[in-house]
């Protein structure tokens, strides 16, 4: 998979947030993902789960009995080519 430095980094810092990794949320991007491919899906999801963490989106996260988990339906719902 072929992702700009920029998304890269993002990317890890998703993952030191979220106490996951690559493959975990690779996985779970594309079990959700619809008509895009699985790079875009994957760059749409690091874009979305930030510009939600910044605007304080409750969606974005299930924060239940977990302590917090990623709510990547909701993250990938929140962009027009998921819908």
């Amino acid at each position: 998979m072929r992702l700009e430095s920029a998304i890269w980094n993002a990317f890890e810092e998703l993952c030191r947030r979220e106490k996951t990794d690559f493959p975990q949320v690779c996985d779970l991007v594309e079990r959700h993902r619809d008509k895009a491919s699985r790079t875009s899906a994957l760059r749409i999801f690091i874009i979305n789960y930030f510009l939600m963490v910044s605007m304080n989106h409750p969606a974005a996260f299930n924060r239940g009995q977990s302590g917090g988990t990623l709510d990547v339906e909701s993250i990938l719902n929140h962009a027009a080519i998921f819908a």
